[in-house]
């Protein structure tokens, strides 16, 4: 088959608007980003995803075989990769076959710093509190269009499939094939088997166990104490964690801040308040008493007081 033939079979066989030739071609490339380009996982919407910046992407398709490699005159599938422009063109093209997507970091606020702030106002000393790292939420950018900078972020879509998954898919076959050829395996190798599944058994009935007692227990402890003590046993058992994780710490108490202590702190702020008022009134009637008695010895006649008692006229 000639050049000629396979360029027309492509344009036949095309899908989505892309031929089968330059979708292989966007494939391998993608493939060769997603394993090269360095990226980070993030957890989005309880679920792994991974980014990587439009620089760093570039940086890794110029020391690519395509860059290196030029391709023929008669190949117009074939990529070649001469400058960043290039490469920005292409990395453009994926984007909007949606290989993966533009997008943006979003600083979230957490509620401990607010509080510490909060303490901090009311005690009018400062704090020395520990540093914290700012957590950022991934969102899809407004505009689509692959930057080729430092601080532009890319979510990948496309995820090739990796060695692991083709290991555990072959494994998944030779254990059906072993299970159907059960009935002709040696009596030793049955009674082990029968041992492992009874094991197995017994251990999904523990964790089975140990959920509906976890729940019990946090049901009765919330209403028991009125949904202020919340009790967790195994706190991390369905979290996404490993095996030896899952089981650590052994418990978890959480205690809400009751409304009555601030009652109580209202309360004892206005005794405070009536004290002070009543400690004031009677330093100023003291204050008015010794005014009034000074007054009374500045003038000639003997001081004045309550149980004094005035001269009477004699009578003639």
């Amino acid at each position: 088959m000639s050049n000629k033939q396979r360029k027309e079979k492509n344009v036949r066989e095309k899908e989505g608007g892309v031929d089968k030739a330059t979708k292989k071609v966007m494939d391998g490339v993608a493939k060769f980003l997603h394993s090269n380009a360095p990226k980070k996982k993030v957890l989005v919407k309880r679920e792994h995803a991974e980014y990587f910046y439009g620089s760093k992407a570039i940086d890794s398709l110029l020391t690519s075989k395509w860059a290196r490699d030029k391709p023929e005159e008669d190949d117009t599938v074939t990529p070649y990769f001469p400058d960043r422009e290039a490469c920005k063109r292409f990395c453009d093209r994926l984007l909007s076959e949606g290989y993966f997507a533009h997008g943006s970091k979003v600083k979230v606020q957490s509620k401990t710093k607010k509080s510490d702030e909060k303490e901090d106002e009311s005690d009018g000393t400062p704090t020395s509190t520990p540093k914290k790292k700012t957590k950022y939420r991934l969102l899809h950018h407004e505009h689509q269009v692959f930057i080729d900078s430092p601080d532009e972020i890319f979510i990948w879509i496309y995820s090739p499939p990796s060695k692991t998954t083709y290991f555990y898919g072959i494994l998944v076959l030779v254990g059906a094939v072993a299970a159907t050829l059960y009935p002709l395996w040696p009596d030793t190798s049955r009674i082990v088997i029968s041992y492992l599944s009874t094991i197995g058994l017994v251990l999904v009935g523990i964790l089975l166990g140990l959920y509906l007692v976890r729940w019990l227990l946090y049901a009765l402890i919330w209403l028991v104490t009125y949904g202020n003590i919340t009790f967790w046993l195994l706190p991390n058992l369905d979290a996404d964690m490993g095996v030896i994780e899952s089981f650590q710490p052994l418990y978890s108490i959480k205690r809400k801040k009751r409304a009555k202590r601030k009652k109580v702190e209202t309360k004892e702020a206005k005794q405070e308040e009536k004290t002070t008022e009543m400690k004031q009134s009677s330093s100023v009637a003291d204050v008015d008493s010794e005014s009034k008695e000074d007054e009374c010895e500045t003038n000639d006649h003997p001081p004045c007081s309550p149980d004094s008692e005035q001269p009477k006229d004699n009578p003639l």
